[in-house]
């Protein structure tokens, strides 16, 4: 007979231990919902991986609903999960080590920034991330770059 708390406990465990946190959810349930769930208060990088065009009836799931900079989402088949997976441990692969960066800004930048934290009650730094970020996810070339790695 399984001991489910035992199983819990391992489960949980294993999260805590992990630099990242890959769950594999094509059939959601709420065990796969609340390991996402600590992975990501526990700020590990987190991939959720969907086999082929998971089927919806609705456009958007809950989980496209988290605001979180260390959650992805991919619909994977056979031909590309590994890629996939290659591009997201290259993506966070010692993703805890803090660098200071000096930026220089003219003062048309640094008139948006300053306007942009008054305005969405943001600091600059998180403002500066957040456009970083953008272009991450959108860089098609650092992505096969990734992948490759």
């Amino acid at each position: 007979m399984r001991d489910i708390k035992e199983i819990y406990r391992g489960c949980i465990t294993a999260i805590r231990e992990a630099d990242i946190v890959i769950i594999e959810d094509t059939v959601s349930n709420f065990s796969t919902g609340h390991q996402i769930t600590v992975a990501l208060q526990l700020r590990k990088p987190t991939l959720v991986l969907w086999k082929g065009k998971k089927y919806r009836q609705f456009k958007q799931m809950f989980i496209h609903g988290i605001e979180s900079d260390i959650l992805e989402v991919s619909e994977y088949d056979n031909g590309n999960i590994v890629k996939i997976i290659r591009a997201f441990i290259n993506k966070y692969t010692n993703a805890n080590e803090k660098n200071r960066f000096h930026l220089v800004l003219n003062n048309t930048e640094r008139m948006y920034i300053d306007w942009a934290q008054f305005q969405y009650g943001k600091s600059r730094t998180q403002i500066i991330r957040k456009g970083l970020r953008n272009s991450i996810e959108s860089d098609v070339e650092y992505k096969r770059y990734l992948e490759q790695k």
